[in-house]
């Protein structure tokens, strides 16, 4: 019927014209029940899109049909295979576009839709890296056109992919790490990439595009499992790109303070939180994490971005935070809020205490809570709260700081280093590890490298919400508390924790490179700068595996 109202043609293009009435007619009816005319429409769509004389828009047309007919799950089959038949011509035409677009064009755009329809959360950060060919300006403008009007059952997979791509996964997969310099080079790398991942965010205004669209989420008519899980994914990337941030930081933190995602969607999903806190059962189930994730947030936020702190100083977070009776013996709650007050600064900077009825309530509500934890949970919240974690900063050599140090003590003594392991015997040689490939993906299409690989055609599940805003934990356990959720930063480890042996041995490996080839030999791991830790983060768990090995 699809095939007898337009009246297709039996191996040609289309025209505009035929192309936008078969539009209408798919928008009501996607389904195709006669595979006579499905394989007739999908010759006649591969034709438009292998046109050398077609138009763009014809072409943009053709994806767009692709798309809204593969939301049905038994069209799936007949949406691969039409991109199977997609030649060369098509892809030149593709190449021409980011040419003449640095940031994509509708060709890319509507790619992207038809990629998210048909693998759905399989598609992931790295198929949209190889479909623009390393071009991350296209790769952030064609997300943010689809984040700006896609189906909610696409909106979740849309923020994952938008957040790998703040992580080293996305770009270093197939990378080979053997040594400090590589590491080094990667992480050089991974920086200059950071800094254009933000430009192009803030070029496209995508902070306005996700308060846009999580705003009705986080009011209480919102759907709660929904709301969970794509907040807490936009608040693993605003951790990420705050935690990353180099050169772009000051456009970075402008961009936010210019934007209402903080207060029209962070705040109100934590007041939301916190209105619900009977979902707080103990501080390991999910309503408790969620909380951690904010407030663990908040600290990079406000100790990067001084405009929010008399926001949250007024809504009295402390108070509210500690009446949730599941989370007042909780050592990683307590940690993360009392820096988040060292971030807000609840004493005035001339140190009077009690300057403002916020700060006094804050205080007698958390001195009062630090009262009535037993002698053991007092010392590990004294561990980690002097812990240094650069995922989460913290705000020194304030009143507020120096008043917390006085409640929770000093810093505990560092612990005896362990003896250095016996040298290698004089003379004994060690086989020259080959040295790793360069990093990077290549150019190759996601279509063709994706395809096949086939995902849920849509649909949000709650199911899932847990999974989204769990994140993977990093560093070791202070003291007895319980491990607290580090942000995803994509299984990376916040800290170089390599053994004495391997350090060794990675030195003199690069002591032989640096002789055959005339380079300098790499400094001691114990050395490094503090510019170089962040390189520590950029290893994840394959990197580690290797060093260790």
């Amino acid at each position: 019927a699809m095939a007898a109202a337009v009246d297709l043609p039996t191996n040609g293009p289309l025209d505009t014209e035929k192309l936008q009435s078969l539009r209408d007619l798919v928008q009501t009816s996607p389904s195709i029940t006669d595979a006579q005319h499905g394989e007739k429409l999908g010759v006649v769509l591969a034709a438009t899109l292998n046109a050398e004389e077609g138009l763009v828009d014809d072409k943009a047309l053709a994806l767009e049909i692709m798309s809204m007919i593969a939301k049905d799950p038994d069209n799936v089959p007949w949406a691969l295979g039409v991109l199977e038949a997609i030649d060369e011509s098509f892809e030149h035409l593709f190449v021409k576009e980011e040419r003449e677009n640095r940031g994509g064009g509708t060709l890319h755009f509507q790619m992207l839709r038809v990629l998210f329809v048909i693998l759905g959360e399989n598609f992931t950060a790295s198929h949209l890296w190889e479909m623009t060919n390393q071009n991350i300006q296209a790769c952030v403008s064609s997300l943010s056109g689809f984040i700006a009007d896609c189906d909610p059952g696409y909106l979740l997979f849309a923020l994952r992919v938008l957040f790998e791509f703040t992580t080293v996964d996305t770009y270093f997969m197939d990378s080979d790490c053997t040594s400090m310099r590589r590491l080094k080079g990667l992480t050089a790398e991974f920086s200059r990439t950071n800094n254009e991942l933000i430009r192009g965010l803030v070029g496209v205004k995508m902070f306005d595009t996700l308060a846009m669209r999580l705003t009705p989420l986080v009011s209480a008519e919102g759907d709660r499992d929904e709301a969970h899980a794509c907040v807490g994914l936009t608040l693993r990337l605003l951790h990420n790109l705050l935690l990353y941030s180099t050169e772009s930081s000051m456009q970075l933190r402008k961009a936010l303070t210019h934007s209402t995602l903080i207060p029209g969607v962070v705040f109100p999903y934590l007041q939301r939180l916190l209105s619900e806190s009977q979902a707080v059962t103990s501080p390991g189930c999910p309503a408790a994490r969620f909380l951690r994730q904010v407030v663990r947030t908040l600290c990079v936020v406000t100790g990067n971005i001084g405009v929010f702190r008399q926001g949250m100083l007024e809504d009295n977070l402390t108070a509210k935070y500690l009446a949730i009776e599941a989370l007042k013996h909780d050592i990683p709650s307590l940690a993360l809020l009392a820096r988040l007050n060292c971030n807000l600064q609840i004493l005035t900077p001339g140190g009077v205490p009690g300057a403002t009825a916020q700060g006094v309530q804050a205080q007698n509500t958390w001195r009062q809570c630090y009262d009535s934890l037993p002698t053991d949970s007092k010392e590990a919240l004294r561990a980690v709260f002097h812990e240094e974690d650069p995922t989460v900063p913290t705000t020194r050599s304030t009143p507020t700081h120096d008043w917390f140090v006085e409640i929770v003590g000093p810093a505990p003594e560092p612990k005896e280093p362990p003896p250095a392991p016996q040298t290698r015997p004089p003379g004994e040689s060690r086989r020259r590890k080959p040295r790793g490939k360069k990093g990077g993906r290549g150019g190759a299409r996601g279509w063709r490298r994706a395809r096949g690989r086939r995902g849920p055609g849509g649909g949000s599940s709650g199911a899932a919400t847990e999974a989204q805003m769990g994140g993977q934990s990093v560093g070791e356990e202070a003291a007895s508390a319980a491990a607290s959720e580090r942000p995803d930063v994509s299984r990376c480890i916040s800290k170089l924790e390599i053994d004495d042996k391997a350090r060794e041995e990675m030195q003199e490996q690069e002591a032989e490179d640096g002789d055959s080839e005339g380079g300098e030999s790499v400094e001691s791991l114990g050395s490094a700068s503090s510019g170089e830790a962040y390189g520590a983060m950029l290893m994840f768990d394959s990197f580690r595996k290797r060093l260790l090995s």
